[in-house]
């Protein structure tokens, strides 16, 4: 099954490292959302191969995560950013979700280029 392009592409990064994303949460008028106006954000990290999850990080809520300026910001720890697939780079997917004025959806699919590092242990 061939995946939807990214809305976003970022790195490459190397295994293990921390790394830090952020970005705006806006509605579909590209006006940003508040933290206190969303009613869910949650995320996914996703290996783009297998679609398997990575690290356990199937819609974990992000809400506390979202300033009043609606930006978002998420540290990956070094077991997110970890090499899945055995091979030299691989791509990531984190997808974002959330939910806004009860009934009103958005999401953002972000590809994370990651980097093995052969004296990564």
């Amino acid at each position: 099954m061939a995946l939807r392009e990214p809305d976003t592409i970022v790195g490459p990064y190397r295994e293990r490292d921390s790394v830090f994303l952020t970005c705006t949460i806006r509605d579909n008028l590209d006006v940003a959302i508040p933290g206190s106006s969303l009613v869910s954000i949650v995320y996914t990290l996703y290996s783009e191969r297998t679609l398997l999850v990575i690290n356990s990080r199937d819609h974990v809520s992000c809400i506390g995560n979202v300033d009043g300026n609606g930006v978002l910001s998420l540290e990956l720890t070094p077991a997110d950013m970890a090499i899945v697939d055995n091979k030299l780079a691989e791509n990531h997917r984190m997808l974002i979700e959330w939910i806004w004025n009860s009934t009103r959806r958005g999401s953002h699919e972000i590809q994370i280029q990651v980097s093995n590092v052969a004296k990564v242990p």
